[in-house]
């Protein structure tokens, strides 16, 4: 291969012999300019743009000797003296950045478009920004950030401090200097070793002999490890122990990881893991949920692939069925589906004062931590977790993928190991969403009042447990909805099989069982002829009701009603719009769908805990401590909103230092939309414990009582006489401050069979609509217009709270319309089809604020309600434009299609 030279950044740049390379692993391997990400390398997701002589190029399909003599722009090259660009001002100031990762592809795509056209119309930004995806704010706010720009196009460099980021975090992702993990490898100073894996080309199979003789041949090869290298516990998991890092004996899915190759880079481990010879005695596999429950084939031996049951009881289904005026029955079959985070599964590990330290993105440090400590049977103080800067992870990331193997490689050569999926392992081997079976039946009188509800519920979690448990709880609990009905009967079963495990994804079993609740309630309307909002008006829950669990609903639930108030005023007036459209349409037809939804705050019928350490430094600066995870949610800028208004200091001035396991309390993992809920409360008791110091000693000093001191941008300072004040660094004088508060949800155990206890003590509620249209040449569906409407207690940033409910209903446009995961096929965004830009419809939403009597300042979360009500409304959307009931996701495929949607 021959040198290259190029101009990058703006300055002469000479590679020796890269003319075959990529220009991504260019960037990345050898400059150390880590801004262009690598998501995919296939030219999939453009998280690797850069600009190539002013155009947009995906940087991992780009070969190095067609730069020859050209410009190239990344991110890094795109702030100037100190100063950003307008692009990156726009972003930072509109929202359109959540986890980040894809941040740095999108801007510079921007600028291309606005270096081209100034003024660009919505349409145009649409189909020039369509080659590059965003999983988690979806791509209103991207829209509304490069409409923005254009408003300030005449002036293109701004100083940072005329930049006024909504978040803490935000100006290093605009700029392309946060850290990803992929990243802190990349440029690490010490050079690490790198790791591989070997997997099982079979769904089930006997390990009769793994031979590495020819794997530690290969040059640069330090170690392979198995199972027997594995010092304590290799049966791991947060609820059912029976996960192994690496199999013993045994293989029970089609990818599951039999041994590590360690080499001195990633190559040579690759190479290395090829040559591992593994002989399997093949075993008969069970791939379907429902024949698996008949026990033919055991994936555990010595027990039922049954692993969990779940019910559900109130009152006599089978009496009320009987007086039952409509009986509505179908069967809702949803599939397994994947997160689609951008971010790949990364970290890497070393060995630091006599302990194993472990740095990932994953979402749960501290179940994490207690695993690594079964399995290297050690003391917990010898294992630390350091959760990194998060590229998406929707509970993706809550399982381990790289923190086991890469603990045992520490443990056992004291030296850094990284490892780094690409995007086919990604797909092919982390836990997906849970397929459902839903049977469901529903009974109302003429009046549309439902009198009961029996459903059964089968979940498929694959060969191992993982979060299963307990999103079949959270599912069977949920199953009737928000809804008051007198008589229920839900019987939920949790199945193994020899499939890949599934495990949390956003919703964690409510998009499931509301796709199949709201769907019956929307035929139940169509047959009774009744309006879906009225008859959804009938049967909500309401103050004094008590959920089918027993417990009295004390929270607000107004907002479920007023949230159908608002809906039914948008409901009217849209459906004359789309009758209008339905009598002028000439081979589509359109059609208005309504859902509403409810999700319990936190774990299902377990407490959650959190503490919060506050600190006051002798200057005035200010650390908070928790072990939760910003995931890209915003949850650590809220953390510092919420501080830095409570305590009149700049957001600046705070720290938050989160999920290290040395320096943060100890959590329950971040999941379930309980971070603003239960860390803003642990977190407003450790305010007013400081409050309590504070004013003491700057009562003191000022000789004014403390209960006439408040804070301002003084410090402290007297609520009735100007001019007494005192800094934070005065009253400190020397020392620091540090105060803790905690708090504990009310959540009861649940009882297997009837499901009594108290499942959550607060819930988010939503009523959402859906305009879509139906292609009549081909049954394709598309959505042109979403309207949500939801209870959030009370809006603490309406900016990244609007990109949390956008984020959501795209996911859920893409779980509704085509998104499949096949395991053993689906290996890129090639199979798996993400929405991107050109499937946005106009995104509306309304955000109602009745106070939550046990939130902070009234709030509640909000983060996955959106994406679970969004499958329903489409489907029933579906429905009033066609008169077919689809039960089947997703949509858009030729067997939906050919169920007559098309006709």
């Amino acid at each position: 291969m021959s040198d290259v030279v190029f101009t990058l950044n703006g300055k002469a740049t000479i590679v020796q012999g890269s003319s075959e390379r990529f220009l991504l692993n260019v960037l990345r391997d050898d400059l150390h300019l880590t801004g262009a990400k690598r998501g995919c390398e296939s030219s999939d997701c453009g998280c690797c743009t850069v600009l190539v002589d002013g155009r947009p190029a995906k940087s991992c399909s780009v070969r190095m000797k067609d730069l020859a003599g050209k410009q190239v722009l990344t991110i890094e090259g795109l702030s100037r003296d100190g100063q950003v660009h307008v692009v990156q001002k726009a972003f930072a100031e509109t929202g359109a950045v959540q986890c980040g990762f894809c941040t740095p592809g999108m801007i510079l795509r921007a600028k291309s478009l606005l270096d081209a056209n100034p003024t660009p119309t919505r349409e145009q930004i649409i189909a020039w920004m369509q080659p590059n995806l965003c999983r988690c704010g979806g791509y209103q706010k991207i829209i509304e950030a490069i409409q923005y720009a254009s408003t300030l196009w005449d002036r293109q460099w701004f100083e940072a401090s005329e930049v006024a980021p909504s978040r803490i975090d935000i100006m290093a992702k605009v700029q392309g200097t946060a850290q990803f993990t992929a990243d802190r490898i990349a440029t690490s100073a010490e050079p690490m070793l790198a790791a591989r894996l070997v997997r099982s080309p079979h769904h089930h199979a006997k390990i009769q002999r793994i031979d590495a003789v020819a794997a530690l041949a290969v040059p640069g090869v330090i170690a392979v490890f198995t199972a027997e290298d594995i010092p304590g516990s290799n049966a791991l998991g947060k609820i059912v122990p029976d996960q192994p890092v690496l199999a013993a004996h045994k293989v029970r899915w089609q990818g599951e990881p039999v041994a590590m190759v360690v080499a001195d880079t990633d190559a040579g481990a690759r190479d290395g893991a090829r040559q591992v010879r593994v002989e399997y005695e093949v075993l008969p596999h069970v791939l379907d949920m429902e024949k698996a429950m008949q026990d033919e084939i055991a994936v555990h031996e010595g027990g039922s692939n049954i692993l969990r049951r779940q019910g559900l009881v109130r009152g006599d289904t089978a009496a009320a069925f009987l007086d039952a005026a409509v009986i509505v029955e179908n069967e809702y079959r949803l599939p397994m589906q994947e997160h689609a985070y951008l971010e790949c599964e990364a970290g890497f590990g070393y060995w630091e004062d006599g302990k194993v330290v472990i740095c990932s993105p994953n979402q749960a440090p501290y179940a994490t931590k207690h695993d690594l400590v079964k399995m290297l049977a050690c003391p917990p103080e010898k294992v630390r977790i350091i959760h990194q800067t998060c590229g998406g992870s929707f509970g993706g990331k809550g399982e381990l993928s790289v923190e086991g193997v890469l603990a045992l490689a520490v443990h056992k050569l004291r030296r850094p190991v990284s490892m780094i999926y690409g995007r086919e392992e990604s797909l092919t081997t982390t836990p997906k969403s849970h397929p459902f079976i839903i049977r469901y039946k529903t009974g109302a009188d003429l009046s549309g009042k439902i009198t009961a509800v029996e459903a059964t519920l089968v979940a498929e979690t694959g060969a191992y447990a993982l979060t299963g448990p307990a999103v079949l709880k959270r599912a069977a609990t949920q199953a009737y909805g928000p809804y008051d009905i007198p008589n229920i009967k839900i019987d939920g079963y949790l199945v193994y099989t020899n499939t890949i495990p599934t495990g949390a994804l956003r919703g964690f079993g409510v998009p499931q069982v509301t796709f199949a609740v709201e769907s019956q309630l929307d035929e139940l309307a169509r047959r009774l002829n009744l309006d879906p909002i009225e008859l959804r008006r009938k049967n909500i829950l309401r103050e004094g009701s008590r959920a089918a669990t027993g417990e009295a609903l004390d929270t607000n639930v107004k907002g479920l009603e007023r949230s159908l108030e608002q809906a039914g005023e948008i409901y009217r007036r849209e459906r004359k719009i789309v009758d209008g459209k339905n009598r002028n349409a000439s081979g589509s037809k359109f059609g208005l769908g309504v859902a509403s939804m409810w999700f319990g705050i936190g774990r299902t019928g377990n407490r959650d805990f959190v503490r919060i350490d506050v600190e006051i430094s002798p200057t005035g600066g200010v650390s908070v401590f928790t072990g939760l995870t910003d995931l890209g949610q915003g949850s650590n800028g809220l953390v510092a909103q919420i501080i830095a208004q409570e305590l009149y200091v700049p957001p600046a001035a705070v720290s938050v230092i989160a999920a290290d396991t040395d320096l943060s309390p100890e959590s329950t993992d971040t999941s379930a939309s309980k971070v603003t809920y239960i860390t803003l409360n642990a977190m407003l008791k450790a305010l007013a414990l400081l409050k309590e110091e504070l004013f003491a000693g700057a009562a003191a000093q000022l000789g004014v009582p403390a209960a006439e001191l408040q804070f301002c941008p003084e410090g402290v300072c007297s609520a009735t006489g100007p001019g007494r004040s005192i800094t934070l660094a005065g009253i400190l004088r020397g020392r620091s401050l540090r105060c803790s508060g905690s708090y504990e949800t009310r959540a009861t155990l649940l009882d297997a069979v009837t499901g009594q206890g108290i499942a959550h003590q607060s819930y988010e509620y939503a009523t959402h609509i859906s305009e879509v249209e139906v292609i009549g040449a081909t049954g394709e569906v598309r959505v042109i217009n979403t309207w949500s409407i939801h209870d959030v207690g009370r809006v603490l940033n309406a900016q990244n709270l609007a990109a949390q409910i956008e984020g959501g209903v795209l996911m859920g446009l893409g779980r509704v319309l085509r998104e499949n995961y096949i395991h053993g096929q689906t290996r890129s965004f090639k199979q798996y089809l993400i929405p991107r830009f050109a499937d946005i419809p106009f995104m509306y939403h309304e955000f109602i604020e009745e106070p939550d009597p046990y939130g902070p300042f009234g709030a509640r979360g909000a983060s996955e309600g959106s994406s679970a009500v969004v499958l329903p409304s489409i489907a029933n959307g579906i429905c009033d434009a066609t008169g077919v009931r689809l039960t089947a996701l997703p949509v858009n495929t030729e067997e939906t299609k050919y169920q007559g949607i098309n006709r």
